[in-house]
């Protein structure tokens, strides 16, 4: 029992420890086109150019190229599973509609993570209600977004 103890706690300690490394990699804004409306915190934004920049630790802002749309969004430090060349924005599509899910910076796995709407729970108790036995994991969209030069949340 206590080496099982040791090693779950050495297995923890090194992932807390790279959590920062993700937050850090994360300081430049992104400029990108989304060809779809989408949902984002409480708010549905129509197609077009977006701006995400950093707004603080645990918060992106989304404004549009205009900022007469604009969103502060709940975020988390996040590994994700494939290397992204580019930055990337990623959506979770669920019966035709998009919801925000995360930015991913280029070159390396980090970034930052939405954590999932109202809306978008929602959506998924319904999928799961209306397709027994279907999973309620939500198709991922990814759309390529540009570093913004020179800007620093």
């Amino acid at each position: 029992m206590v080496k099982r103890f040791g090693i779950w706690t050495a297995i923890l300690v090194s992932m807390m420890g790279e959590l920062p490394d993700a937050c850090a990699q994360f300081s430049q804004s992104v400029r990108a086109y989304v060809p779809f409306a989408f949902e984002a915190g409480n708010k549905t934004f129509p197609p077009g150019g977006y701006l995400i920049t950093r707004a603080l630790d645990d918060a992106v802002e989304i404004a549009g190229e205009d900022r007469r749309q604009f969103a502060f969004v709940t975020t988390h430090s996040a590994r994700s599973v494939r290397r992204f060349t580019a930055a990337t924005l990623e959506f979770h599509r669920i019966d035709g509609r998009y919801y925000f899910d995360g930015v991913w910076q280029p070159g390396n796995e980090a970034g930052l993570q939405a954590w999932p709407s109202g809306a978008e729970r929602e959506a998924r108790r319904s999928l799961a209600a209306n397709r027994p036995g279907a999973h309620a994991i939500p198709e991922s969209v990814y759309v390529s977004a540009r570093l913004r030069p020179g800007v620093t949340p």
